[in-house]
């Protein structure tokens, strides 16, 4: 199985001296073994990392990254937690520093690995961008290529934008008035090649973003990834053959192993049973007698 999306929560815009901010999945909820990463912008969340925990009992998330940098650049936060628990309602809760702007969302992706999921990660923080092209930095080169890249943005305070999208990625974590809440994003892209990673966010140009400092998080989550098949059979051949010499002792281990495959074999003995054994492993028998 493959990394791939299930849902999100939107976007929670929050302007509050709360220390709680609770999101939920409204619709389609993270299925049981899912990643669920939460990130988002904030400004000036008191140079303190928040907490987060859920509703379905899986303990404190994993914080990535929190680059606290008030409104100077904005604060941006990426936290995560593999293999969930889940329930009938999957409600996060988010404790921050009081009187904070916050938008922050979460997205859950089924076939991730589950346990250390993270594998490359890189922050960065910048005086000012261009009038509306603001990039992450380059990360390293990712271990495999069954990967989700996420790219999160944050703009400093104040700043107002019409729009934020970023090439090759899907942003269902979007804030743009800096009026009423933190500005950033959130954004994914799932990976077919290992490789190093970039995200460059683009805004619809507001007054007063053509300076504006911002902060970054390029970071990208394994996949469970899949066996080699080769190497399957390379390792259970001494089981084959003790099948073909009639013995089935060994057979549960080699159909657990094997999934899909093909095996093409040449000799002669007995082959009674092995169609019934291995599901959808196909057997091509070269100078078998009956």
């Amino acid at each position: 199985m493959t990394i791939a999306y299930r849902c999100d929560t939107g976007t929670v815009i929050t302007n509050s001296s709360a220390a709680n901010r609770t999101i939920s999945f409204p619709g389609t909820k993270p299925s049981a073994g899912d990643l669920v990463i939460v990130g988002g912008a904030g400004s000036s969340m008191l140079n303190t990392a928040p907490g987060i925990t859920d509703n379905n009992g899986n303990g404190s998330y994993t914080i990535d990254k929190f680059s606290a940098h008030g409104g100077v650049n904005g604060d941006t936060l990426l936290a995560s937690h593999a293999n969930v628990a889940t329930g009938a309602t999957f409600t996060l809760t988010i404790t921050v520093g009081a009187a904070c702007y916050t938008a922050l969302g979460a997205i859950a992706f089924s076939g991730a690995a589950t346990s250390t999921p993270l594998d490359v990660l890189t922050e960065s923080t910048h005086a000012s961008g261009s009038a509306s092209s603001f990039s992450t930095d380059v990360s390293a080169t990712t271990a495999q290529a069954d990967e989700v890249a996420i790219a999160v943005f944050s703009l400093a305070n104040a700043i107002t934008v019409s729009t934020i999208t970023a090439s090759g990625y899907t942003i269902p974590i979007v804030s743009v008035n800096g009026a009423v809440s933190a500005v950033g994003a959130m954004g994914y892209q799932i990976l077919s090649a290992t490789g190093t990673q970039q995200a460059t966010f683009v805004t619809g140009v507001a007054s007063g973003a053509g300076t504006a400092g911002y902060c970054t998080i390029i970071a990208a989550y394994k996949g469970a990834g899949g066996t080699n098949a080769t190497g399957a059979i390379s390792s259970v051949l001494e089981s084959f053959t003790a099948v073909f010499s009639g013995s089935v002792s060994a057979t549960g281990t080699i159909s657990s192993q094997l999934g899909n495959a093909t095996l093409s074999a040449s000799g002669s003995g007995g082959v009674g049973g092995i169609f019934g054994m291995f599901g959808n492993l196909s057997i091509h028998r070269i100078g078998f007698g009956l």
